[in-house]
C-alpha cells in the first residue's frame, strides 16, 4: 500500500524504448555512474539510494548485522540478525562492489523496482527492490548475459513480485486478536509431520514450499522422510536444482561411499557464485544414508528438475526459458512415463533373485477379486488371507498389476429400491425380501494393497 509521494528530479527521465514499447506502468531512469561515485550513506528512500546503500555501506563493510533492514521482511529468518559480528571483506570484493557501473532504474507502479547494474563484460546484475512500509529495500540479485535480457527479466516477472508485495505487507500485519489464532491452532492444527505423512499417502503428488536455507524448514524434512511411513508410500523426491547435474545425482546415490565432494560440485555450478544452501546439502547427505539401509525397491530417488545452468553447460536461449513450466514439463514427463495410464510398479532386477517370491496382498476385498500381472492371470481371491502368488509373472522393469473386483448384487437390489423413480437395474422376484432402508454392504476393496516380497 504505497502511504508516500516520492518525487525524483534527476537530469534524464524517459520511458525505456529499445525495439519495443514499454508499457505505461513502467518507467526507467538512467544512471551510469560508477557506485564508488556515490556518497557511503544509510538512506533507503528510492532504489537507488538503497543500492547505493547496500553495496556501498553494508557489503563493502561486511555489515551482516545490517542485512535484515536493508531486506525484504520475508528474509527476516534466513539472514543474520542485528548482534552479527562484521564479515571480512576481500580486496577483490571490495574492488569490484566498488567499479559496478549502476546503468539504470526501471519502476514498475510505483512499488516495485529493479537496478541494472554493469558487474563486468557480458554479465549485469539485476537487484529487485520493493516498497515496504516507505522503504525501498531489496529483494535478491538475479544475472543475464546482456541489458536487454535483464530489461525483459524485469518486465516479465515485475506484476509476480507486485503480487507477493502485497502479500507481503499482508502477512506483516501483526494480528491484534492473537488469542483466537492460539485457540483455533489447538482445535484445528496438526503436527507437521504428520499432516505432510498424511498427504503423501493419499495423493500422487504433493507439493512442499520449503524456503531457501530455512533449517526449520529442511529439519522437517528429514523427520518426515526418516518416518518409515515415508518410503512405504513414496518414491520420488523433485528439488528445484539443474536437471544437468541428474547424472551426477544419480552416481552420488550409486555410490557405496558417500562423496560430499561430488555433491558439492552439483551446488558450485548451480549459480555463478554457487549454491550456498547448507541445509539442502544435508538433506541429500541423509537421504544417501537413508537409502543405505533401505532395500532396493523402497530406495528413494532424488530427481532435479530445474533448468539446465548456463555456466558448463551453454544451452540455447537459456535465458528465456520459463522454470516453471520446465519444472511442472519435468515431473510430468516422470509421472506420465508409464505407457499404461493405470498405477504401476517398478521393481529393480535385483528383487527377482533366485528364491524370492512375491505376492500382492490386500487388507480386505468385497466379495471376490482376480488378480493380473502384466496381463497374465494369478488366481481369484475370496478368503482371509487376501494374497495372490505373483512370482511367475513379474519381470524386471515396469510392471502392471490389474485387479478385477466382483461382489454380489444385494447393494444394486436395495439401490434400486432407494431410488423407485428412477432406472431399475435390476430384475428379479426376490425384491420383496428388501427395504429401501436396507444397509448397504462393504464391497469391493478395502483398505491398503501392497506387494510382499520373501526368500
Amino acid at each position: 500500500m504505497k502511504k508516500n509521494l516520492l518525487i525524483l528530479v534527476l537530469p534524464i527521465l524517459f520511458v525505456y524504448c529499445h525495439g519495443q514499447q514499454y508499457p505505461s506502468d513502467f518507467r526507467t531512469i538512467q544512471i551510469n555512474k560508477k557506485i564508488k561515485e556515490f556518497l557511503d550513506t544509510f538512506d533507503l528512500s528510492s532504489p537507488l539510494k538503497s543500492l547505493i546503500t547496500y553495496n556501498n555501506y553494508v557489503a563493502i563493510n561486511g555489515k551482516d548485522n545490517l542485512l535484515q533492514k536493508v531486506s525484504t521482511i520475508r528474509y527476516k529468518y534466513d539472514l543474520p540478525d542485528s548482534t552479527a559480528p562484521d564479515s571480512p571483506v576481500s580486496d577483490q570484493s571490495k574492488s569490484r562492489f566498488l567499479e559496478t557501473i549502476v546503468k539504470e532504474i526501471i519502476y514498475y507502479k510505483d512499488s516495485i523496482a529493479c537496478a541494472i547494474s554493469e558487474v563486468r563484460d557480458s554479465l549485469y546484475s539485476i537487484r529487485s527492490f520493493s516498497l515496504e512500509n516507505g522503504r525501498w529495500i531489496q529483494g535478491g540479485e538475479d544475472e543475464r548475459k546482456t541489458i536487454d535480457k535483464s530489461r525483459k527479466q524485469f518486465e516479465k516477472y515485475a506484476n509476480n513480485d507486485l503480487q507477493l508485495l502485497r502479500k507481503t505487507v499482508a502477512f506483516a500485519r501483526i494480528p491484534t486478536d492473537t488469542i483466537s489464532l492460539i485457540l483455533y491452532l489447538r482445535e484445528k492444527g496438526q503436527n507437521p509431520e504428520e499432516f505432510l505423512l498424511s498427504k503423501l499417502k493419499k495423493y500422487k503428488l504433493v507439493m512442499y514450499g520449503e524456503i531457501h536455507r530455512r533449517k526449520t524448514s529442511w529439519d522437517l524434512l528429514r523427520e518426515v522422510v526418516n518416518d518409515k511411513r515415508f518410503a512405504n508410500n513414496t518414491g520420488a523426491i523433485f528439488l528445484e536444482m539443474q536437471s544437468d547435474k541428474q547424472p551426477d545425482l544419480d552416481r552420488f546415490f550409486s555410490n557405496d561411499s558417500i562423496d560430499k565432494e561430488l555433491l558439492l560440485n552439483i551446488f558450485r555450478d548451480y549459480m555463478i557464485a554457487g549454491w550456498d544452501d547448507k541445509e539442502k546439502f544435508d538433506f541429500l547427505i541423509s537421504v544417501w544414508y537413508l537409502n543405505k539401509n533401505l532395500p532396493d525397491y523402497k530406495k528413494i530417488k532424488i530427481l532435479f528438475v530445474d533448468t539446465p545452468r548456463i555456466y558448463t553447460v551453454e544451452v540455447a536461449k537459456s535465458d528465456t526459458i520459463d522454470r516453471n513450466r520446465y519444472m511442472a514439463k519435468e515431473i510430468i514427463k516422470y509421472l506420465q512415463s508409464k505407457v499404461d495410464k493405470r498405477n504401476a510398479l517398478f521393481v529393480k532386477k535385483e528383487l527377482l533373485s533366485k528364491g524370492t517370491e512375491a505376492y500382492v496382498d490386500f487388507e480386505d476385498i468385497q466379495e471376490m477379486a482376480r488378480v493380473f500381472v502384466n496381463g497374465n492371470d494369478c488366481g481369484i481371491v475370496w478368503t482371509p488371507p487376501y494374497k495372490a502368488r505373483i512370482t511367475p509373472y513379474l519381470k524386471a522393469g515396469t510392471n502392471t498389476i490389474t485387479v478385477q473386483v466382483i461382489n454380489t448384487w444385494y447393494n444394486r437390489v436395495v439401490g434400486d429400491l432407494i431410488n423407485s423413480d428412477g432406472k431399475a437395474y435390476t430384475n428379479t422376484n426376490i425384491k420383496p425380501r428388501f427395504r429401501n432402508k436396507s444397509s448397504l454392504l462393504n464391497s469391493g476393496l478395502m483398505g491398503k494393497a501392497e506387494i510382499i516380497f520373501t526368500n
